[in-house]
Order: structure tokens, then sequence, then C-alpha cells
């Protein structure tokens, strides 16, 4: 229980440092997204089910403080929770250099589905500009700084509640 609290106060604390303008530096417009890696350290380190669950939290609060999206963040993060954890069960291991890669995959997916939807749909013209200025140095900015996220999250110990995760 006090684990699922803790990710619980991870989550909100992340959301609260990145929807709040000016607490996280921006270069040149680019922003970090610390919610990704959460998000997927959340679900490599504590299964699929885990991930989904806090993806879908950290998602809806993304969307709560972003007018318009009706949900796509939720739906992203928590696809994003639970890729992460099967991806760890079946596939990977859960060392560093797979964080970095799934986090690199669902920055680029987050970043290709904000840009599609909010962006080229309603825009069309300036889609491209965006795109390279914006959407795609968000990205890299949240991967290269990903590893902050991953070490917050991994200060419990798995089986802190009397389990081990099964993998």
């Amino acid at each position: 229980m006090k684990k699922h609290v803790f990710l619980f106060a991870v989550v909100l604390l992340t959301a609260l440092f990145q929807n709040t303008g000016g607490l996280l530096p921006s270069v040149f417009g680019a922003v970090f997204w610390p919610l990704i890696p959460v998000t997927v350290a959340v679900g490599m380190r504590e299964g699929e089910l885990t991930g989904l669950i806090y993806g879908m939290t950290a998602g809806a609060f993304w969307d709560v403080t972003v007018s318009g999206t009706d949900g796509v963040h939720a739906l992203c993060l928590a696809l994003t929770g639970f890729a992460a954890g099967w991806l760890v069960k079946f596939l990977l291991r859960d060392t560093m250099l797979s964080f970095y890669a799934v986090t690199a995959g669902a920055a680029s997916l987050i970043a290709a589905v904000d840009w599609f939807v909010f962006t080229l749909i309603p825009v069309g013209d300036l889609g491209a500009r965006l795109l390279v200025r914006h959407y795609i140095p968000s990205a890299l900015i949240t991967v290269a700084f990903g590893f902050i996220c991953r070490i917050v999250v991994y200060l419990f110990k798995s089986g802190e509640d009397g389990y081990e995760r099964q993998v």
C-alpha cells in the first residue's frame, strides 16, 4: 500500500511540475514531458496492469490542464504503461537501455499523435514547422532527461507490499 501511495504522489507531483508553466525549463519552445518516462518506469517496474492504471491517471492529469484534448493523453499514456510492462514481461529485461528504448518509442509516438491530432488536422499548413521546431525536440528532451524519473520511481524496492513481481 505504501508503494502505491508513493507512486501516486510521484505521478501527481510530476503532473504538477509538467503542467505548471515556468517550473521546467524549455529550450527554444521544446519542453520536457516527464509524465512519459514516469509512466514507462512504473510500467516496467510494476507490470502491465499497474502501468495501465498509473498511465491513465498521469494522462488524465495531463488532459485536465490542456483544453480540447478529450482524453488523448490518458489513452496514450495508459497504452504506454501497459506496453512497457508487457515488454518487460515477455521481451525485454528491466535495464536502463531498455528503459531508454521504450521511452524513446513512447515519446515519439505521443509526439506524433499530438502533432497529428492537435496540429495537422486543425491547422494544416503550419504542421511541418511545428513538428520540427516543437514536437521532435520535446521528444528528444524527454528521452534525454528520463533517467531522473526512473531514479525517483525506483526508490521503492519491488515487493515492498509483501509480493514479488513475477517476470
